[in-house]
């Protein structure tokens, strides 16, 4: 009983985070976090995947439904100048760091909340490099790495690179500094080059040094690949080329993590690390275990005064107008059941019944 109303207790307070801050979760698989975002206003809130730009620093694919982790998002109404929802986090997701946003939108101008999720387990950091690919950006020649972060974790990578004649002589050296390179995500990072390089067979050896899966240490990647200038004018698109990212404007030298855009008129706002740090100890995302929805016991028809014992039915999905998804909802111990997006659309619901 103790632990009933200990768990009801948290759940009556839903903490909160104003639209254009970053919000950082931990979970286990399986798990459902419940929070909400403060709004002035906005006629549409959204959720939406985050990626990797080429040039790195993350970037938001406003232009398309979700697929990846923006598809865990349940975005709830706004009422009273905030937007509760619901990450239902699956009970297959790998240990690591997710990424993903929620887009509001007034008129023209929109805001991102970037959303990280960080689910328990063993950490990875490991960056894989690719082939070097020539093209030309604003007419002029440019090199592109594929690289790849085939860790769990999000990284800032520094780098060096050496030109050099197949026969080992150097015509160029450069060192670059790459902003937030999300796990699970690929690019055609765009090489600096001192000069143009005539016709001819190059070898490309690169060194990107990153922090290891405990942020302490160092670990590297290294590669040396071949790649050929053509006398002819090549045309290569760099990877991805079917989407365009909502930037966040980041710099290299900024914060270790990716912060929030906004675009088509919104201004861009930035925050400290050690801001958010402090914000998440104030604020820690209320946890609540997947749990089956149990029948009421017939002799618990009337315990409930005002305050419902939630069990929410994740399998009974069902969109809405407006992007809204609801589920099933049902008291454990009345047996009261309503659609509701989360636990505060269904008190509310609750509460307005006669």
């Amino acid at each position: 009983m103790r632990v009933a109303l200990a768990l009801l207790a948290m759940l009556a307070v839903v903490p909160s985070a104003a639209a254009g801050e970053n919000v950082v979760f931990t979970a286990r698989p399986g798990e459902v976090l419940h929070w909400s975002v403060q709004l002035a206003s906005a006629t549409s809130i959204s959720p939406v995947d985050a990626t990797t730009r080429n040039s790195t620093g993350i970037g938001y694919l406003t232009q398309q439904a979700p697929q990846e982790v923006g598809s865990w998002i349940a975005v709830g109404s706004l009422k009273d100048g905030a937007v509760p929802f619901t990450i239902h986090v699956p009970r297959a997701a790998a240990p690591g760091q997710y990424f993903a946003g929620l887009v509001a939108a007034e008129g023209s101008k929109r805001q991102i909340v970037g959303i990280e999720i960080d689910v328990a387990g063993p950490l990875l950091a490991r960056f894989v490099l690719g082939a070097v690919n020539v093209g030309r950006a604003h007419g002029r020649q440019r090199l592109y790495l594929h690289v790849s972060n085939a860790g769990n974790v999000a990284r800032r990578p520094q780098g060096a690179i050496s030109i050099q004649t197949r026969s080992g002589a150097t015509l160029q050296r450069a060192r670059f500094q790459m902003a937030s390179f999300l796990p699970h995500t690929s690019i055609d990072y765009p090489l600096p080059l001192g000069g143009r390089l005539p016709p001819g067979a190059y070898v490309a050896a690169v060194r990107l040094t990153y922090p290891d899966a405990s942020g302490i240490g160092a670990q590297t990647s290294s590669s040396a690949p071949q790649f050929t200038v053509s006398k002819l004018p090549r045309a290569f698109r760099p990877h991805p080329s079917s989407s365009t990212p909502t930037a966040t404007h980041e710099t290299p030298g900024a914060s270790a993590w990716p912060w929030i855009a906004a675009t088509g008129g919104g201004a861009v706002v930035l925050a400290a690390a050690v801001y958010l740090a402090l914000a998440l100890q104030r604020r820690r995302p209320v946890t609540v275990s997947v749990t089956p929805v149990q029948a009421p016991s017939p002799q618990a028809k009337d315990r409930c005064a005002g305050h419902h014992y939630w069990h929410v039915d994740w399998s009974s999905a069902e969109p809405g107008p407006g992007g809204t998804v609801t589920y099933t909802h049902r008291c454990r111990r009345c047996g009261l059941e309503v659609r509701a997006s989360d636990i505060g659309d269904a008190a509310a619901q609750a509460a307005s019944l006669p």
